[in-house]
């Protein structure tokens, strides 16, 4: 008899199945071992994986950080889409 459940980290989402129960809690190691993740699930997180990877193409990240001038320019802009 096996049982399913779901969990989250972050973005990803996991569909597991409790293979067996575990009399008494222990090291990850036994842990892992007494759930597996369902095929569909790790299809479904590999898909989203390459989704997220795809919106980012073209996406430059900055060389630095920005300088105090470039902060305040920043902030100023937040504030106009407040109006």
């Amino acid at each position: 008899m096996s049982a399913t459940g779901s969990a989250a980290r972050g973005e990803e989402r996991f569909e597991i199945e409790v293979v067996v129960l575990g009399d008494q809690r222990g090291p990850v190691a036994l842990a892992q071992s007494l759930y597996r993740e369902t095929e569909a699930s790790r299809n479904a997180r590999v898909e989203a994986a390459e989704r997220r990877r795809l919106e980012r193409t073209g996406y430059a990240k900055p060389p630095t950080k920005p300088d105090k001038r470039a902060r305040r320019l920043i902030i100023a802009l937040g504030d106009i889409d407040a109006m």
